[in-house]
């Protein structure tokens, strides 16, 4: 049982006030003996309850003293013509008629207070209820409220957190290729081989970053012819007498570096020839471009 529910239910002010039912008193009792926060809020209600009737008393009204003592008068007055119309012998008698109707009328009068004084009481009682629901439910509409608003904006920050992820993923990935060049450009193990067209009337320009102890092998393709259909360019490592395949590549527009394959072994130059898009075991055509190291 969620007991912050409960308690806003208002269900513990019908038992301060008396309206609640047997099974409701007793399932109360046994949740005030379980728990110290419902305990406090009864404590609570009934001190608000009758702070509440305290400010707003009321006097009784003087009339109703008037009516008292005229009704005294009243009383007092039969008392003594009987008297007067009974003989001696019945003194005894008279005397304890006299304490009868006094006992009845201080009786009647003590009844009388005690019933406005209940009424009033149910009265304050009844007031201050209604305004403490009154109170409760506003609270509760106001905190529904507040709690719709916070919904809202957490869904709204939810969506622009992700928003703003993926917004840096695209950057990340486009940052990735401007980073690697940065990286490979700007370091001193690596080094650049520009590799030189065969033909003059060739307009190329290719440039190579090779790390020989790791073998990592980069190429910024610059300029290269476009390629015909079913043809991409492929990088060879010349060693000794043997051309290594070192991959193949197909020039964009964004400018970027290439990676190839590795070659861990000590190479002289390197070439690139055009071949068949899935690639040759051995040159088939003659050099584009051609890099001493």
């Amino acid at each position: 049982m969620d007991i912050q529910t409960y308690i806003s239910s208002g269900i513990l002010e019908s038992y301060v006030l008396g309206l609640t039912s047997l099974e409701e008193n007793q399932e109360i009792e046994a949740l005030a003996d379980e728990h110290e926060i419902i305990r406090q809020e009864i404590a609570s209600i009934r001190g608000a309850l009758e702070a509440y009737a305290s400010q707003f008393a009321q006097t009784p009204p003087p009339s109703l003293k008037d009516k008292v003592m005229n009704r005294l008068d009243f009383l007092e007055a039969e008392e003594n013509d009987s008297k007067a119309s009974l003989a001696s012998p019945f003194l005894s008698i008279d005397k304890t008629e006299e304490e009868d109707k006094e006992t009845f009328i201080s009786e009647d009068v003590i009844a009388y207070a005690e019933n406005i004084q209940k009424q009033n009481r149910f009265s304050y009682w009844a007031v201050a209820a209604s305004i403490l629901l009154g109170f409760s439910i506003l609270g509760n509409i106001y905190l529904f409220s507040q709690w719709k608003q916070t919904e809202t904006q957490l869904a709204q920050i939810t969506t622009e957190r992700t928003e703003l992820a993926l917004h840096n993923q695209e950057l990340e990935q486009k940052m990735k290729p401007a980073m690697m060049t940065a990286s490979v450009v700007s370091n001193p193990d690596y080094k650049v081989v520009n590799l030189q067209t065969t033909d003059p009337k060739m307009n190329a320009e290719v440039i190579l970053y090779w790390h020989p102890e790791k073998g990592n092998l980069y190429i910024a393709a610059n300029k290269l012819p476009p390629l015909p259909k079913g043809k991409k360019y492929q990088l060879w490592a010349i060693v000794g007498d043997k051309k290594l395949d070192a991959g193949m590549f197909a020039p964009t527009q964004e400018k970027g570096l290439f990676t190839m394959k590795s070659i861990p072994v000590q190479a002289q130059a390197f070439a690139i020839t055009l071949e068949d898009e899935q690639g040759s075991p051995e040159p088939t055509t003659t050099p584009y471009v051609v890099g001493k190291v």
